[in-house]
């Protein structure tokens, strides 16, 4: 038992006098990038660097005119190189040595790039503390059409993640200052109007209109040039305008919310950029209640010309109608005649009243394509064709299959359609079917 208990002793001997001897033996020089309070090492110091753990993520470093090593994070350093090359790269860093920072604003961006809407890498709480790096050239960032005072910083978080931050909601200090490091407060600034430059800078129109675009199924009653969401920090006014609401406002100035959230001071509209390409708009209706709309940015030259060629597909199917007829007789349902500019006359309909025509209805109305079919349905129909005769508010909704000697029509009066989509056929519908005169 004490022959085994010497071996051992003498085996943990040699692992310790081994580790000693490779830690004898540097692998390079690096610059302290984070302070290191408690051994008294200020960032900016080139210190010896002796081993390097992917696995724990640590550094083993030297500590100047000391035996003693230490373990850091690999981020609190640079990486490893020759004492000159670690001294030559201590001079980029030269200008903001000792030098902190205080964000102002929660949810403050670090960005990958010195561009205000590259990737954000990294969302800064208020009053957390930034290592300010070095300074950078980019773009200007905006408030309306005024830039913003302030410099594009490359900063380092505590937990090691490295970007670039604008400085204008940054309190910069010097760490060697005990008054900056103990008593130093940063003010709240007069508005968050850095935070909301994204949307001063771009136009806001509803997110459902994306769905639109995505499906290719657009909603002109919905979708209009003037539908938008518009701010004006220079003029601090703006508009909230929508199908059936209108809301133009002014504000005296922004102020933090709950949350994430910015009020626009004197005025019913709080605002939420949940990101930057997504814009959460909240005010009170006519009748007093909540009311909170998602708005993404659209360019007005996109939506023009998508509302361009959804009205020329629209006024396309209307015209393939007149080609094929424009007149059409069934024995049991009436006459259509397709008359131009989106009429129709229909004569001779009385059986269809009023399970599918409501009484009163003129013979004279118009015609629309504004609904879209499922997957399911358009393997089956050609489309849906709206008919809206005088007399009566009631739109008369018809999948309709073009044949080559007439029209067949389908009631669809038993379902409504979700967000301009049919998605589904009446239980026993009437089937109509009209031949080309």
């Amino acid at each position: 038992m004490i022959t085994i208990f010497r071996k051992s002793a003498y085996f943990l001997v040699f692992v310790c006098v081994f580790l000693l001897g490779a830690c004898s033996n540097r692998i390079g020089y690096s610059m302290l990038l984070w302070n290191l309070p408690e051994y008294g090492l200020e960032d900016g110091e080139i210190l010896p660097v002796y081993v390097k753990s992917t696995i724990s993520k640590v550094y083993v470093i030297g500590l100047p005119g000391r035996d003693e090593k230490i373990e850091i994070p690999l981020w609190q350093i640079t990486a490893p190189a020759s004492k000159r090359k670690a001294q030559t790269f201590r001079a980029k860093y030269q200008d903001y040595q000792n030098q902190y920072a205080r964000t102002l604003l929660d949810g403050l961006p670090i960005r990958f790039q010195t561009v205000n809407t590259a990737r954000q890498v990294y969302r800064l709480r208020k009053d957390e503390v930034v290592k300010v790096l070095y300074k950078g050239e980019g773009q200007p960032v905006m408030a309306g059409a005024n830039p913003l005072d302030g410099d594009w910083l490359r900063v380092l978080t505590a937990d090691g993640t490295e970007g670039w931050c604008f400085s204008y909601n940054l309190s910069l200090y010097d760490s060697q200052s005990q008054d900056a490091r103990n008593t130093g407060q940063p003010q709240e600034p007069e508005t968050s109007t850095a935070a909301l430059a994204p949307v001063f800078e771009k136009i806001w129109r509803p997110e459902s209109w994306q769905t639109m675009i995505t499906n290719n199924t657009i909603d002109l009653s919905q979708m209009r040039t003037n539908y938008e969401f518009t701010i004006d920090s220079v003029t601090k006014t703006g508009r909230l305008q929508l199908a059936g609401t209108d809301v133009r406002f002014a504000f005296t100035g922004i102020s933090q919310g709950p949350g994430n959230s910015s009020v626009l001071d004197n005025s019913p509209i709080t605002l939420n950029l949940r990101n930057e390409n997504l814009l959460s708009v909240s005010c009170l209706n006519d009748r007093g209640i909540p009311v909170s709309y998602n708005f993404v940015p659209l360019e007005e030259a996109l939506i023009k010309d998508i509302i361009a060629r959804e009205q020329e597909r629209r006024a396309g199917l209307y015209d393939t109608l007149l080609t094929l007829g424009p007149d059409f007789v069934s024995e049991n349902y009436g006459a259509l005649r397709f008359a131009g500019g989106n009429n129709v006359v229909w004569t001779g309909n009385q059986q269809l009243v009023p399970y599918v025509i409501s009484m009163g209805s003129g013979s004279r109305g118009t015609v629309e394509f504004k609904y879209f079919l499922s997957d399911g349905l358009r393997l089956q129909f050609d489309g849906v064709i709206t008919i809206t005769l005088t007399g009566s508010n009631k739109e008369n909704n018809f999948f309709y299959i073009l044949r080559d000697n007439g029209i067949q029509l389908e009631d669809a009066g038993g379902v409504s359609p979700q967000n301009s989509v049919f998605a589904g056929r009446s239980v026993s519908p009437t089937v109509m079917f009209f031949v080309k005169q």
